[in-house]
């Protein structure tokens, strides 16, 4: 495992969640993947056919990540 202090490594599980934004405030939930080990989705996370123009938020759950990499620091993994 990379810690993250040290930098410059891959965060494989990571789990990324799109959501669609309509009317100002609306989210609508389209596709939640995770990485691999090379710190990126085997797929595309929206691919051309289904992307329309519009606002799109990423989630990335990273809190996992944090305390993975440093259990010792759990107490401080969302604080930052």
């Amino acid at each position: 495992m990379c810690w993250i202090q040290r930098g410059g490594c891959p965060a494989e599980g990571l789990s990324i969640a799109l959501y669609r934004i309509t009317g100002g405030e609306t989210r609508t939930h389209l596709k939640t993947l995770q990485t691999n080990a090379d710190g990126r989705t085997d797929e595309q996370i929206l691919p051309t056919a289904q992307f329309e123009p519009g606002t799109y938020e990423l989630v990335f759950h990273a809190g996992a990540i944090w305390i993975a990499a440093a259990p010792h620091q759990k107490s401080h993994a969302f604080w930052m």
